[in-house]
């Protein structure tokens, strides 16, 4: 079967012949493993590219700490594109798409285009007039690196203009007096009682229950649904290039390549063959050691998997075909194989792609060290794993009765009915007693007060007090900023690097104390430092005192002379009172009830489950109840 290589193509400079470019009719979409990425950490210089800016983003200067951007370049092998479809995610989770076109000088070939650091490529498309692969050819990151702030400052200096108070005051008595009479008098009551009858009556009903109880059940039914899953060949042991032997004994020499002590291969690759479109195809080996293992088919044992090799454009290529779940792939190329060096070498996720030597020649040697290698088996094909409850699909019925059970009659219940009124029996009104109340005070008359006198006294100093205004002046001294012990300019932009600093603020003439502010610096533009509480005070001036004299309100001496007498006796009242009446109560026979009490409905928790129905089939992955794991 023809296999579909995966390919990061690293193009740069390729000279071309101008062609016509026609109206676009292919869709060359990005491959898949360049989707889900953030640009590389390792910035590339952008100067050659027509540059997409479609955020219109201009702090592009590699010399300003802080700029903050991503360049990413994108390929079309196909040469003859028109535009492309650029989507990403922001920081914010929020996806975005932009239209971007090719550079005029690689006729239809190469983009590039920037964005913010923070942002993430999810997928592209690029339509043009030949099929091609459209790839990401590289990335970088250019994060700033240094934060820029400002420390600014605030001085209010003042003195005091002082004005003192000076209160006097003097006592003022006033003297009266008036006349009193008072008058009295006193209740005189007479009090009468007579008896009092009450009657009264009951009902009193007694009521029966019994009990009634409803027990009930219900059916319901379960469905399972099919589970595929993707078989995944899975490897962590080191593995490398399978050689090919001249023969199967234990005198057998590899013919296209050879074998390191540690049990590792290296491969004699034909440059022509490799830049052909189908490149050279190599089986995959466990590289374990001989351990005594005498034939080529006992050590270096074959795996049922392969890799690519392929040159393009002064780069090899490795590459696997569509089974391919994820790898770690290491290499080395070199002209002649005691160039190899002996340290492992860099990998990469997927594929590889490795710079040729230079000068090399019809032959080239390489080296490959593959690690943590996972493929789908039988070609990526689903396979039934079991089928499996689905619980949202259970479906329960309505309850069914069962039976109902009555219960005996008891007496539950009796119930006593208020006494109600019947009759009230009054007898006649007989004389108690006579009772004089004590005499009280019932009003006083005042006559007017009349001055007697007035007194003065002298004036005294009851209390001081001051007015001060704050008058503000200008500061005439010089202000010193320094960071970290280091002087620096107030009020002018800095550009210091991430980290925590300690700010500090003196002046000169001791007019305050020293202050610090310890401030932590971000990447970009931060917050100012503000230093706004520096206060200092001038010597008073103080004025003449003001004088107040004043005098307090009058006290006021006022006294009674003593009262007149008046009292005399009231009217009668006359009091009419009934006794405590005497109630007699009685029951009357009351009724019976006999009732039912509530139904109680008992229903079953435990279900009555039909039997399983399964939903779907054994054999088709993309049936609509089908669930794929992967």
């Amino acid at each position: 079967m023809k296999k579909r290589l995966l390919l990061f193509l690293f193009v740069i400079g390729i000279l071309m012949q101008p062609m016509v470019i026609n109206a676009y009719s292919v869709e060359n979409k990005l491959n898949d493993s360049h989707k889900n990425v953030y640009a590389g950490s390792n910035f590339t210089s952008m100067d050659t590219f027509y540059l997409n800016n479609p955020l219109n983003i201009t702090n592009l200067n590699l010399s300003d700490p802080t700029a903050d951007f991503s360049f990413w370049h994108f390929i079309d092998s196909g040469k003859q594109s028109e535009y492309a479809i650029v989507t990403f995610r922001t920081e914010d989770g929020v996806e975005k798409s932009y239209t971007i076109t090719p550079d005029p000088k690689s006729f239809g070939q190469h983009y590039a285009v920037i964005t913010p650091s923070s942002w993430k490529l999810l997928d592209g498309i690029s339509y043009a007039n030949k099929s091609g692969n459209f790839n990401l050819s590289h990335s970088g990151r250019h994060e700033a690196t240094m934060g820029k702030i400002r420390a600014l400052a605030y001085l209010n200096p003042f003195y005091y203009e002082v004005i003192p108070h000076k209160y006097y005051e003097r006592t003022v008595d006033k003297f009266y007096e008036r006349t009193v009479d008072k008058f009295y008098e006193r209740t005189v009551v007479d009090y009468y009682q007579r008896t009092v009858d009450e009657f009264y009556e009951r009902k009193v009903d007694e009521y029966y229950f019994r009990d009634v109880i409803e027990y009930y059940h219900r059916y319901a039914q379960q469905y399972a649904v099919p589970v595929f899953s993707k078989k995944v060949n899975s490897i962590d042991n080191t593995l490398v290039t399978r050689l090919t032997y001249n023969n199967d004994t234990n005198k057998a020499e590899a013919i296209n390549g050879g074998v390191f002590k540690n049990g590792h291969t290296y491969v004699e690759i034909d440059v022509n063959d490799a830049e052909s479109e189908e490149g050279i195809w190599f089986t995959i080996a466990d590289s374990s050691k001989n351990n005594g293992k005498k034939t080529p088919d006992k050590y270096n044992r074959p795996i049922d998997y392969k890799y690519n090799v392929r040159i393009y454009g002064n780069k090899l290529i490795i590459s696997f075909d569509d089974d391919l779940v994820s790898a770690s792939v290491g290499a080395y190329v070199v002209n002649n194989p005691k160039d190899f060096p002996g340290n492992a070498p860099k990998h990469y996720k997927n594929t590889a792609v490795i710079s040729l030597p230079k000068d090399y020649k019809s032959t080239v040697y390489l080296y490959t060290h593959i690690e943590s290698l996972n493929w789908y088996d039988n070609e990526g094909a689903y396979e039934f794993v079991e089928w499996r409850m689905d619980e949202s699909k259970t479906k329960y019925f309505d309850y069914e009765l069962d039976r109902t059970e009555k219960g005996s009659y008891e007496l539950y219940d009796k119930v006593e009915h208020d006494y109600d009124l019947v009759k009230t029996e009054y007898g006649d009104y007989v004389y108690v007693k006579t009772e004089y109340g004590d005499y009280k005070l019932v009003d006083t008359k005042y006559g007017d007060f009349k001055l007697v006198k007035t007194e003065y006294g002298e004036y005294e100093l009851v209390k001081s007090s001051e007015v001060r205004n704050k008058k503000f002046v200008s500061y005439e001294g010089t202000l010193t900023l320094t960071v970290n012990g280091e002087v620096m300019p107030l009020n002018q932009d800095l550009i210091l690097a991430p980290g925590i600093y300690t700010f500090t603020l003196s002046g000169t003439g001791n007019v305050f104390e020293t202050v610090s502010k310890i401030v932590t610096i971000r990447t970009g533009i931060n917050d100012d430092v503000l230093f706004d509480d520096f206060i200092y005070t001038l010597a008073d001036d103080i004025k003449n005192p003001v004088i107040h004299e004043e005098d307090l309100e009058a006290t006021i001496h006022e006294e009674n002379l003593e009262a007149t007498i008046h009292e005399k006796d009231l009217e009668a009242t006359r009091n009419d009172s009934d006794q405590e009446a005497k109630k007699h109560y009685k029951d009357i026979e009351g009724e019976k009830f006999w009732l039912d009490k509530e139904t109680i409905k008992e229903y079953k928790e435990l279900y009555i489950f039909r039997p399983v129905i399964n939903l779907g089939n054994e054999i088709d992955p993309y049936n609509i109840y089908a669930i794929r794991l992967n």
